[in-house]
């Protein structure tokens, strides 16, 4: 069965991310670390040449990937109870305009198809 709203962050379930933050909070630099995965790997945030933020996971023994566009939503626009075929899911994926360390983590806003 498939989900009605579905948020999926470059696949990888090790990333909390909140959806909200003030443009006062992005941050300047082109990376913001997420942390280190138990294969060595590090997990970031990386900003493109158009100042957009994608995913990137390098180091340890994992493969070298990096996700230009880490948000994934599918919008459901058929009739209501819901999906009998994908003909009403529209897929849109993009990046992130602002990333921003906080308290509690990284807090990545601003989609960007």
């Amino acid at each position: 069965m498939k989900t009605i709203h579905r948020l999926s962050i470059g696949g990888v379930a090790a990333c909390a991310l909140a959806l909200f933050a003030t443009p006062m909070l992005a941050q300047k630099d082109s990376a913001v670390s997420l942390g280190r995965l138990s294969t060595g790997a590090i997990m970031r945030f990386v900003k493109d040449a158009s100042d957009q933020w994608g995913i990137e996971m390098a180091g340890g023994d994992a493969p070298h990937l990096t996700q230009a566009q880490p948000a994934r939503f599918e919008i459901y626009t058929g009739a209501i109870p819901g999906p009998v075929s994908d003909a009403g899911i529209k897929t849109l994926a993009g990046s992130y305009k602002t990333v921003a360390k906080s308290a509690d983590g990284v807090i990545a806003s601003g989609f960007h198809a």
